[in-house]
């Protein structure tokens, strides 16, 4: 038996390819600091300009895109300065969502925290899709943030999850041709499963501050070899 399926919203339609031009500037397919057109976006992807036109305001929005008058829209790239924001930020939110959540660890959270570990892993050995790789490991940075139940802090992660996905991105990139080799996040989920808060803290700033390190000295030197831990 035949089934008609829905027509697609155009919010879905949009979400689909804000998804679909994330990929693209994850992949490397189009570059840190190229200018995009709306034409030529329109033909890769094979849609019609007035939801791309949405599509590409809403990453414009989300701080991955960035439009100058004159000169239209071009992809962000990544200055020291943003590191250090960016690593910042990131340290001060992660460890109020571990504060926050900390209580609330239920054994359906921790047996969360163990699956989501367990697919990144599964992703190291058999995937060949480092897009795939990016969003396991967002997934576990996820977690601390969907626990603490606290919705404002979890809109500010969201809020800044497109540009962690494009570090993340630069990580994997640097790490070719062979990529990840191992599973950074293995100790980073033991101690969010255990019982030392103060641990799990200390180690969160030296997990951070070693991908902030290593990128610092990779944009700096202008070389996309010997990539950072995220």
């Amino acid at each position: 038996m035949s089934m008609d399926l829905p027509p697609l919203s155009e919010e879905t339609r949009r979400s689909q390819i804000v998804r679909s031009l994330r990929r693209l500037i994850v992949s490397g397919s189009v570059e840190e600091g190229q200018r995009l057109t709306e034409q030529d976006l329109a033909d890769r992807l094979g849609v019609s300009r007035a939801p791309l036109r949405e599509a590409m305001q809403e990453l414009v929005d989300s701080g991955l895109l960035i439009s100058r008058p004159y000169k239209g829209i071009s992809v962000r790239t990544f200055t020291i300065q943003d590191i250090k924001e960016l690593y910042s930020m990131r340290f001060v939110l992660e460890k109020f969502a571990f504060r926050e959540c900390w209580d609330k660890r239920t054994a359906g959270a921790r047996d969360d925290l163990r699956q989501r570990n367990e697919w990144l892993l599964d992703c190291h050995t058999k995937e060949n899709d480092p897009l795939v790789g990016i969003e396991l490991e967002l997934c576990i940075h996820s977690w601390c943030y969907e626990v603490s139940s606290n919705r404002l802090l979890q809109q500010f992660w969201h809020k800044m999850l497109p540009n962690i996905q494009l570090y993340f991105a630069l990580n994997e990139r640097a790490h070719q041709p062979g990529g990840l080799t191992h599973n950074p996040h293995d100790a980073y989920v033991a101690l969010a499963l255990g019982d030392d808060l103060d641990a799990m803290i200390d180690h969160l700033d030296a997990h951070l501050r070693q991908g902030l390190e290593r990128t610092l000295k990779f944009i700096d030197s202008g070389s996309k070899g010997g990539g950072p831990e995220t």
